[in-house]
């Protein structure tokens, strides 16, 4: 309410009690009267005091100073009222602000964790889909089946809960000061508001403020210690800070008064801004030591002295306590939907993140579980995969997804090459052309229509094949170079040929061509066994270079014969000759043999270890290269799915891998819960376990 209202009131009330002093109850026209005429001589926005001096020849009457004390007692009255107001309002401002700066907070933490778990999940290799809680709010918590623990959006974290009968608040009598590492002399500084001494005190208004100006921009440190009158049991520590810009705090102690020491579980600084909670196992401590590092200043001045960066060191308050906990508790979450999942996924492997604290005598063990209708849930052990010596499996196996195995594919060398373009797709008399496959005793150019995972389609080309690359050229005297094949050659032409199980590895034999040339023939071996090493002597009829894993291995001239090792590692190996063809016009032809047969070594090769990469059909037809042959795409009829390239070879075999959902899966969507047990042995100085966060990974 304004002055000028509370004033109004004022006068309201001084004309009703008058008159029912001296019995008489006013008319409303009375009552009207009386007001005008008070109004009259009296403005609302102005003092009902009027300062008349009092001459000292004057006889000084006991009727005006009471009257003259009464309008002052009325004007004080007013002014007094309306600053409480005045103070009410502002707290309720600040009230308000304080929630919408929080609300706005927990918004942005949300995005930036969301943003976060976005660039783990594409970090990770083969795990994409994934579910987190960071605990900056209850959504993901079944709090009804969770007891015992306490979640702390504040602190986003789990912890177990404290019993009220033994937990206690400490009120210490101590001493404070605040002081700066450094020894700067060219600065300024100055208490903004409050005393040090009241952030021990529990009165939400008080916050302590000092400032510094500095003429340069560097690192300053702010140092608060707090001196107890005896020593007290503590197990956690609760500050609230007061700053511009974030910073990084840490908390000390003493036992002795003389040395400090880092507080357990505790030895890292910490980004903070607004708040920070220290937890440990109890400890007894004299004195206390607040570390705050501010890497740069928090705002830049525009004074004309040169103290242009200012650093804003505050504080709210500092609360200590000993807290006791219970022996255990259960955190289980809602079912987690899946981030990130492509279409048709299910949960086929899983595995855990945590960030998460154990301290000596505690443990946290956790389960996961499939959704169920009847809430009759099948848990399983699981490790995160942070735990050095874990106790239980770190990856899980649900086995949702099912695995096709190679399926072969391929052109079929009795079509014309019409009969393979696929219906509808030629794009400036350029045609689009469908792999062809067995389905039971019929040749078919689609594959059933599984709920294939995205993604999931790898297309190997040129089954137990070698792929030779190769354009005409004259300058075939000597030792070939890789970087010949860096430019783009006219006449380039690109051929297949089958592998034979010959001992010696025959890559040519009695190869020829029409013209000399330059030759790359490369193919990719996948060995599933351990590490190998074969002694091999490779002999050519033509200068060649051979590649072993980008790595060259020997560089030979015709009818040179020299033992090399060759490492066969486990995985893929890929394998790369560069032959000069100068007997490729010859009667002969042009030989080259590896020496061994890497067949024997290989579960299975490829003409290359890199499968064909899927891409989109409209990129497939409008922006690739027609000599282009490492992309694939798909096309869905009534029939099936196309399987679609821009070259068709036939003959040519083709092997095609893929993942496909199973399909009682299928009728559910992909959903995974999570629970924990806290435990901690019994003891006064075993403090809580603590869960930060957690992410399940799935793949």
């Amino acid at each position: 309410m304004s002055i000028h209202n509370k004033r109004l009131n004022q006068i309201t009330e001084g004309i009703l009690q008058d008159s029912l002093q001296r019995g008489i109850l006013p008319d409303s026209k009375e009552f009207i009267w009386r007001l005008n005429m008070a109004m009259r001589d009296q403005k609302l926005s102005q003092p009902k005091y009027k300062f008349k001096p009092y001459r000292t020849t004057e006889i000084i009457s006991s009727g005006r100073i009471n009257k003259d004390n009464n309008s002052i007692h009325d004007d004080l009255s007013i002014l007094y009222d309306n600053i409480i107001d005045v103070h009410k309002l502002l707290n309720k401002y600040q009230s308000n602000f304080e929630v919408e700066k929080e609300k706005l907070a927990t918004e942005i933490s949300s995005i930036e964790n969301e943003l976060k778990q976005k660039i783990m999940s594409y970090n990770s290799s083969g795990y994409l889909a994934y579910a987190y809680d960071t605990f900056d709010e209850l959504s993901k918590v079944d709090k009804k089946v969770s007891s015992d623990i306490f979640v702390d959006t504040k602190e986003k974290q789990v912890r177990l809960v404290e019993e009220k009968n033994t937990s206690s608040r400490i009120y210490p009598d101590a001493k404070t000061q605040f002081s700066i590492a450094e020894s700067i002399l060219d600065k300024k500084d100055a208490v903004l508001t409050g005393s040090l001494q009241d952030v021990l005190k529990d009165n939400s208004d008080t916050v302590w403020q000092k400032q510094y100006i500095l003429k340069e921009n560097r690192s300053l440190t702010g140092l608060v210690e707090i001196q107890f009158d005896k020593s007290y049991t503590v197990n956690k520590i609760d500050i609230d800070f007061m700053s511009i810009k974030r910073f990084f705090a840490k908390v000390e102690f003493t036992n002795d008064g003389y040395s400090w020491y880092e507080i357990p579980y505790n030895q890292e600084k910490v980004e903070v801004k607004d708040s920070y909670s220290v937890q440990f196992p109890s400890m007894n401590m004299k004195a206390v030591r607040i570390i705050m590092d501010k890497i740069e200043s928090d705002e830049i001045l525009p004074a004309t002295d040169s103290y242009n960066f200012m650093y804003l060191f505050g504080l709210k308050k500092v609360q200590f306590y000993n807290k006791q906990y219970p022996s255990k508790g259960l955190f289980q979450s809602e079912p987690l939907s899946l981030k990130n999942a492509s279409e048709n996924y299910r949960i086929d492997k899983v595995r855990l993140s945590v960030n998460e604290v154990v301290p000596t005598g505690t443990s946290i063990r956790y389960e996961v579980a499939l959704p169920q209708e009847d809430d009759n849930y099948d848990w399983h052990p699981l490790d995160p995969i942070e735990r050095i010596n874990p106790t239980e499996p770190q990856t899980l196996q649900f086995s949702n997804i099912k695995r096709n195995e190679s399926l072969k594919m391929f052109f079929p060398s009795e079509y014309s090459i019409v009969q393979s373009e696929a219906e509808g797709l030629v794009t400036n008399g350029i045609p689009i052309y469908r792999l062809s496959t067995n389905t039971g005793n019929k040749v078919t150019q689609y594959i059933p229509d599984k709920a294939i995972i995205d993604g999931s389609l790898k297309l190997y080309t040129g089954r137990d094949s070698w792929e030779i690359s190769s354009f005409p050229s004259k300058d075939v005297d000597s030792i070939p170079s890789i970087e010949d094949w860096k430019k783009v050659h006219d006449g380039t032409k690109l051929r297949y040929s089958l592998m034979n199980n010959s001992k010696s590895g025959d890559v040519l034999k009695g190869w020829t061509d029409e013209q000399t040339g330059k030759y790359l023939c490369k193919a990719g071996f996948y060995n599933e066994s351990n590490d190998i090493i074969i002694s091999t002597a490779p002999i050519s009829s033509d200068p060649f270079a051979l590649f072993v894993n980008g790595d060259i291995i020997f560089e030979g001239s015709p009818g040179e014969k020299k033992t090399v090792n060759i490492a066969f590692k486990t995985g893929w190996n890929e394998i790369a000759i560069f032959i000069n063809g100068k007997n490729a016009t010859s009667a002969a032809g042009m030989n080259f043999s590896l020496g061994f047969n890497p067949q024997s070594l290989a579960t299975y090769s490829y003409s290359s270890s890199k499968p064909l990469q899927e891409i989109p059909l409209f990129d497939l037809k409008y922006n690739t290269k027609q000599n282009d042959h490492s992309v694939f795409s798909t096309r869905k009829t009534s029939e099936g799915i196309e399987i679609l390239t821009n070259f068709a070879l036939p003959g040519l075999p083709f092997d095609l891998y893929y993942d496909y959902a199973d399909e009682l899966a299928l009728d559910k969507e992909p959903a995974m819960l999570i629970r924990a047990y806290l435990e901690r042995e019994n003891g006064e100085n075993i403090p809580s376990p603590v869960i930060k966060s957690y992410r399940l990974e799935f793949s």
